[in-house]
């Protein structure tokens, strides 16, 4: 909403802030989908945990239940490790999408 808003009124032939504010916001954009997918992701497992959880107090005697819980766990462990690393990237390219638009439209509006 920010960068929406230091977009400057459109003018003939002077384009260039516009377009990459809108580039900023076309980025941020695509970030913050790439974070809801994952929060999503990480809702996922904990449904298909408690399935599986009750599964295993219903059936205590089966032991595939439990093999299947530990390498649920795995998988989500290298899943949040994965996302971990991808999240301190995608705020690091933000970071610097920002800063740079930032700057851009406080040296503009000083003119």
């Amino acid at each position: 909403m920010w960068i929406q808003l230091l977009i400057p009124k459109i003018e003939d032939g002077n384009n260039f802030g516009v377009s990459i504010q809108e580039e900023t916001i076309s980025e941020v954009s695509t970030f913050c989908e790439f974070a809801k997918g994952s929060f999503d992701d990480m809702s996922r497992y904990f449904v298909t945990r408690g399935k599986v959880s009750s599964k295993i107090v219903k059936y205590p005697h089966l032991e595939d239940y439990v093999k299947y819980l530990t390498e649920l766990d795995e998988k989500q462990f290298l899943h949040i490790r994965v996302f971990t690393n991808e999240l301190k990237m995608i705020y690091c390219c933000m970071f610097d999408i920002i800063n740079k638009t930032w700057r851009r439209s406080n040296s503009r509006g000083a003119r």
